[in-house]
């Protein structure tokens, strides 16, 4: 369903009116830097990627088709920023800094914490096919219509990566959790 709000504030910043795209800006910036972090797994890098993503955006404004959620266009230059900057980087994807808050006793959240970096070391190491579905689908809660839209392949093929990489992270936590390595 398309954002009819979003839809206007494109039309009003076309039409010369600048402050809303800071609108746009101000609800999407979390969003998008969020995803970028998932996906390069660096805190400066993922600054780097959503504020180009923003000037992308603005520039190629006129471009945006409104029959489509402005998130979603959006998000799409969003992981291909990401993906590029990763090109240029070349190195290891390590996602020890996306920690997420653990309540509840000392150990439970010692237990959370080991969990949690064992999950994200694994979704590190999958393949970026791989990694992009799952942080799509998982981390930015996005359906698979959606998910096909950004990363620009069939729905089919976004069940089929994400089926496997299920399968490859459920292998690699099991191992892990059982030898005790991270």
């Amino acid at each position: 369903m398309v954002d009819i709000a979003d839809s206007k504030l494109v039309d009003r910043c076309l039409n010369g009116e600048k402050e809303a795209f800071g609108t746009l800006v101000e609800k999407y910036q979390k969003p998008i830097f969020n995803a970028a972090l998932r996906v390069v797994a660096d805190w400066d890098l993922a600054m780097d990627v959503t504020q180009n993503v923003f000037i992308k955006a603005y520039e190629k404004l006129n471009t945006y088709d409104s029959q489509f959620k402005f998130f979603s266009w959006i998000y799409r230059m969003a992981i291909n920023e990401a993906i590029n900057s990763l090109r240029q980087q070349r190195g290891k994807i390590n996602l020890e800094d996306c920690e997420i808050e653990a309540k509840g006793t000392p150990e439970e959240t010692f237990h959370k914490k080991q969990m949690e970096k064992i999950v994200e070391n694994a979704v590190g190491n999958l393949s970026l096919d791989y990694r992009l579905v799952t942080v799509l689908y998982y981390f930015a809660n996005l359906p698979y219509e959606e998910i096909s839209y950004v990363l620009d392949i069939p729905e089919s093929r976004v069940k089929s990566r994400l089926y496997s990489a299920r399968q490859m992270l459920c292998q690699e936590v099991s191992l892990k959790e059982l030898t005790g390595n991270d």
